[in-house]
């Protein structure tokens, strides 16, 4: 790292000490409160037997909870921004430079504005790293650091693998070149609205299970679930049924949509285009593009 460079790295690790702070902040209260509720809960137990009570309040926690970590997901998105820059700053020598060179160089908020526009115009990238001059890393390799680090955000292979971390992180695998908080706190975080669904969804159907018409469908499927939906119905009015059934049907829906969204953004946030390298690559000709506006030609080394 340059000299000229030793403050700013400062100011953003500064910046990426208190981001760490506040998460660990939304976390805790995101613990405390679910704790809270599920006192809550216990306290009104005897309101469980009624269908429209207390399940639909768990179901609606649960779409909370997931609602929260999409808070988190950007304060980690912005964390990995700022390691990614921090990596590029310890990384740089200066080879040619001015005579009256600055004394400190500070150049985050437009890097950060120009990746922001690269992000809008992703073919931005190429005409940067065509009019840039820098020693090393080649152009050839940054082009290929970009492709590697982009990609479609939401497909089937995505879901899986951030998944696979989701499910494995408290146990420390699998094991990634990133920071291993996100899956754990994600993990966290799926235990929370799992529980709260599984309480939601038990309280809806706890009312036929008394009945003993679980039974009954078990038995004879087609009379005891025909049945279930006779009791269901005759329970309450058609429109206040009707309603209940897609509320309960859109919390469902949302949560399972918000996790699925979860899982793929964490695989990019471990090993995809938004962990920690991928950002690196990113502001690396954005940086060069600005040190070469002010007679600096730079070059990075050791890195692969």
């Amino acid at each position: 790292m340059e000299n000229q460079s030793i403050q700013e790295y400062k100011l953003v690790r500064e910046e990426m000490t208190r981001l760490k702070d506040c998460l660990t902040n939304y976390v805790g209260f995101a613990l405390g409160g679910s704790g809270a509720a599920i006192m809550g809960i216990t306290s009104f137990r005897d309101l469980w037997s009624e269908i429209i009570g207390m399940p639909f309040v768990a179901l609606i926690l649960s779409l909370l909870v997931s609602m929260v970590l999409l808070i988190i997901f950007y304060k980690f998105n912005s964390h990995n921004r700022f390691a990614g820059y921090c990596k590029l700053l310890s990384y740089e020598r200066f080879v040619m430079y001015p005579a009256n060179l600055a004394t400190q160089i500070f150049s985050w908020e437009i890097c950060l504005g120009q990746l922001r526009r690269t992000e809008i115009n992703p073919a931005e990238f190429r005409n940067i790293i065509h009019s840039i001059i820098c020693h090393k890393p080649t152009k050839s390799q940054m082009e290929r650091k970009l492709e590697e680090h982009t990609g479609p955000q939401i497909n089937f292979k995505n879901l899986c693998r951030g998944f696979r971390y989701l499910v494995f992180a408290p146990f420390g695998q699998p094991k990634a070149n990133s920071w291993g908080f996100p899956p754990l706190v994600t993990s966290v975080f799926f235990l929370l609205s799992t529980f709260f669904l599984g309480l939601g969804l038990f309280g809806i159907l706890r009312p036929f299970r008394d009945m003993g018409l679980f039974e009954i469908a078990m038995a004879f499927p087609a009379e005891g679930l025909s049945e279930i939906v006779i009791v269901f119905f005759n329970s309450m009015d058609f429109g206040k049924c009707l309603f209940l059934i897609s509320i309960g049907a859109f919390l469902i829906f949302g949560v399972i949509i918000l996790w699925s969204m979860f899982c793929c953004k964490l695989r990019l946030l471990m090993e995809g285009s938004i962990m920690i390298d991928a950002f690196f690559w990113r502001f690396l000709p954005i940086r060069i593009e600005f040190l070469n506006s002010n007679n600096i030609i730079p070059e990075y080394i050791n890195i692969k």
